[in-house]
């Protein structure tokens, strides 16, 4: 029998990365989420203001959008949905 080699090790798998949801992506998950740019003010790392109205605890989008910027930098975010 010629020489038999064993067959090289396979290479290890290739670990699988999983991207993280942008915040835009994110808020377009948001039910009624509109679409264009949004203009978010935030202080204390919260929401008090989406599109220059104040936060409102009725609206299913404010609650939500609130939600997922919660712990930005305070100051204007906008972004564009």
């Amino acid at each position: 029998m010629p020489d038999a080699k064993p067959p090289p090790p396979s290479p290890p798998p290739v670990p699988v990365r999983r991207v993280r949801p942008t915040l835009v992506d994110r808020l377009r998950r948001c039910p009624a989420a509109p679409s264009g740019n949004v203009a978010f003010d935030i202080r204390g790392g919260r929401s008090v203001a989406v599109d220059f109205e104040p936060l409102r605890a009725d609206d299913e989008w404010h609650q939500c959008a609130a939600k997922r910027v919660r712990g930005s930098k305070d100051g204007p975010l906008v972004v564009h949905l």
